[in-house]
């Protein structure tokens, strides 16, 4: 008796194997060969009934023959059997590793694909830098004879993406489920693209389908995140005016206090600004002597990430920026410090007849218009946090700017009455212990969320406006800040345990001017691998890296937090605690 099998059709589509332990090197047969049972050291026949397992490689066709010859009594008698093929497979892909491209070998990136998190995006946000780019995700769109239909679906996850025919502003919206019916003629683009609409893990399943089966399918992890804010340049460099820091002024006209100076330098001090630098002038408009009020510093205040304007007075478009004795001298002194300088100019408010508790002084007054053109481009560069605790500075008046719009920066904050040292304290307070985490459980670090359109501040004039994607340096992201959550894939997915791609992600946009495998320390564990920066919309916001390990071991991992400098000019803040509260090794993270 001769056995043979032979294996016909497209090349490299199909595989037969002796079993299904996948220990054997070499398949028995590949599409275009023939062997014969017995001969040349092959054996596929064992008893009565063998089993054999075939292996669809890609796409394609092959015919399977068993055939028959018969030797001695049962020579002249043939039999033949023929087992006809067909397999189809599905492929999508998506920058799983989040390189910033789709490998061209699917195999790269389906290393990746069904782990979380899979590809990050941000939720779509009109005013965050980068949050509304859209990702594109890879279709697969050969296949050979198939009459089905194709169906993108979400399958999974609590997070929510929209699904858009490509990158073009007038681009539709693909619903999900969307079809393909094969046998009408619909063929499958080669690319969809994907933006966020809500935080968390989605899956979309790309599978072929006949008769109402599912005949093969691949599937997608995407995890959805908040957008990035950007935090002020300038380095650690952070400065307060204070031209009337003084005790019991004589004038009561200038006894304004500075505390809430005071209280923000407090809330700053854990946020990369331990030390904030005072341009003061403790005796204010007693003498000739400006203290460190000088014009050159009040012009240097420029070079700031934040900027606290105190102990002075205002206008409807203007600062009162230093203040000398109603004397002649007096007058000379403010008359030199405006000097030069289009929009400073001397003024001076006249003695109370017969009030020695109003003396009468002299001022510089500055416009917003010189504001406009000496410091917002500046602060503008620098992302500046600009606060101005005076009366009025939230005020315009006729065609001019009011001094908090004139003098620019990426958040800014004044008033639109008459203030009062009190007032600001209060303001200051609530504020920036919403932005450095003390208060709100580190979900308020945002500008924009730490005002909340300002309700929690009513009664004090106050108004803010500007990005509300400004922090005051980098955190965690609120949720899921550490990436994988858990050591395995979820149950029914292709991933292998132990293996995968992780990630810790920041709310801030970082300048990854140090090498990434110098941020992250491992203290425990398999070596993780591929240590990188990552991008998220339109700059670094994470780190990523590969880990391959035993199901018993646990990685342990450290981010040094020196070295995740928020991304400005000038320089950025270390990487901070999110919660204030949070005890030591926040910096630390296993799985």
């Amino acid at each position: 008796m001769i056995s043979e099998d032979t294996l016909s059709g497209a090349d490299g589509a199909f595989r037969v194997w002796p079993d299904a332990t996948g220990t054997n090197a070499v398949p028995l047969l590949v599409c275009g060969q023939t062997v014969t049972n017995g001969a040349g050291g092959v054996t596929f026949l064992s008893g009565d009934d063998t089993d054999l397992y075939v292996e669809a490689v890609s796409n394609g066709t092959a015919t399977l023959i068993y055939s028959y010859a018969g030797t001695g009594d049962a020579e002249g008698i043939p039999c033949s059997a023929a087992l006809k093929m067909t397999a189809w497979d599905v492929d999508t892909d998506v920058d799983s590793n989040n390189d910033g491209v789709i490998d061209t070998v699917n195999s790269g990136e389906d290393g990746y694909e069904d782990y979380a998190p899979g590809l990050l995006l941000t939720v779509t946000n009109g005013l965050a830098e980068g949050a509304g780019m859209r990702y594109p995700v890879r279709l697969s769109s050969e296949f050979c004879g198939f009459t089905g239909t194709v169906r993108l679906a979400h399958s999974a996850g609590c997070g929510q993406v929209r699904v858009w025919t490509n990158t073009e502003p007038g681009a539709a919206v693909v619903s999900l489920p969307v079809e393909w019916n094969l046998s009408l003629g619909d063929t499958p683009p080669a690319h969809v693209w994907v933006d966020g609409v809500a935080t968390g893990v989605v899956s979309l399943a790309y599978s072929a389908i006949m008769n109402g089966q599912v005949l093969a399918s691949d599937r997608i992890r995407l995890t959805v995140i908040p957008p990035a804010s950007y935090a002020p340049g300038g380095g650690s460099f952070a400065v307060i005016w204070a031209p009337l820091m003084t005790e019991n002024n004589v004038n009561t006209d200038n006894d304004v206090g500075w505390l809430d100076g005071e209280y923000l330098a407090d809330e700053l001090s854990s946020q990369g600004w331990p030390e904030v630098v005072w341009y003061k002038d403790e005796t204010g408009d007693t003498d000739l002597e400006f203290g460190t009020c000088t014009v050159e510093n009040y012009l240097n205040m420029r070079n700031a990430g934040l900027i606290c304007v105190t102990a002075s007075h205002g206008a409807p478009g203007y600062h009162h920026a230093v203040y000398a004795p109603y004397t002649e001298e007096g007058r000379q002194l403010i008359e030199n410090w405006c000097s030069a300088n289009i929009g400073m100019s001397c003024r001076s408010v006249l003695p109370t007849t017969n009030s020695p508790a109003q003396p009468g002084y002299y001022f510089a007054r500055v416009s917003s218009a010189w504001m406009q053109s000496n410091w917002k481009p500046c602060f503008d560069t620098n992302r500046a946090i600009t606060v101005w605790s005076i009366c009025n500075s939230g005020t315009s008046i006729g065609q001019m700017y009011s001094v908090k719009e004139g003098a620019g920066g990426r958040w800014r904050i004044g008033y639109t009455v008459p203030t009062s040292a009190f007032d600001n304290c209060v303001v200051n307070k609530k504020f920036f212990q919403f932005m450095n985490g003390k208060q709100g459980d580190g979900l308020r670090r945002t500008a924009g969320t730490a005002w909340n359109g300002g309700d929690e501040y009513a009664g004090y004039g106050v108004t803010m406006s500007g990005n509300p994607w400004t922090t005051l340096c980098p955190a965690h992201i609120p949720a899921n800040a550490w990436l994988p959550l858990w050591q395995f894939p979820e149950p029914g997915t292709t991933a292998r345990k132990g293996k995968g791609w992780g990630c810790v992600l920041f709310d801030t946009y970082v300048s990854g001017n140090v090498s990434a495998v110098s941020v992250i320390q491992q203290l425990e564990g398999t070596a993780i691998a591929e240590v990188s920066w990552i991008s998220v919309g339109v700059g670094k916001r994470g780190l990523g890296f590969g880990y391959d390990k035993a199901a018993c071991d646990m990685i342990w991992l450290r981010t040094d937090s020196n070295k995740c400098l928020n991304e400005g000019e000038g320089g950025g803040r270390p990487l901070v605690r999110r919660v204030f509260s949070w005890p030591a090794g926040w910096q630390e993270w296993s799985f």
